[in-house]
């Protein structure tokens, strides 16, 4: 059976192709961020800024930059994201809206991405990181 667009699998696929495409190498994230390539190895080992490797490069996805910095309080929340996670759960979690991030008067949910752009509390978002 051959559901062509809809098919999980060919979805899964193409969002992974397409965050690994977007994504920045190790040099190309050094020079955004104004830092040394040495520095942003090193943030990957604390877990202070997220990656992960395809064949032997270091793949970091576009969605924790927001023009050239890093997310307000990213340190605080990616040591607390499960290792284990697949890099697409990680994207969806930042990416989509959360029942426990309301702002405003109209309660509306955002993304963990959005709260962190916004300038509010890390320490929220980092809580809800450990239940991943």
């Amino acid at each position: 059976m051959d559901l062509g667009e809809n098919d999980p699998v060919l979805k899964t696929a193409m969002h992974y192709s397409a965050m690994v495409a977007t994504g920045l190498t190790v040099p190309h994230a050094a020079a955004r961020l104004g830092i040394d390539e040495s520095r942003v190895r090193h943030r990957l080992a604390d877990r202070t800024i997220y990656g992960f490797k395809v064949h032997s490069t270091w793949v970091l996805p576009a969605f924790q930059f927001e023009g050239n910095k890093l997310l307000p309080g990213l340190d605080v929340v990616m040591p607390q994201i499960p290792a284990d996670i697949h890099p697409l759960g990680v994207l969806n979690w930042f990416s989509l809206p959360d029942p426990d991030l309301v702002i405003g008067k109209n309660e509306e949910s955002v993304s963990p991405r959005a709260w962190l752009v916004m300038g509010r509390d890390p320490k929220i978002v980092a809580a809800l990181a450990k239940d991943l």
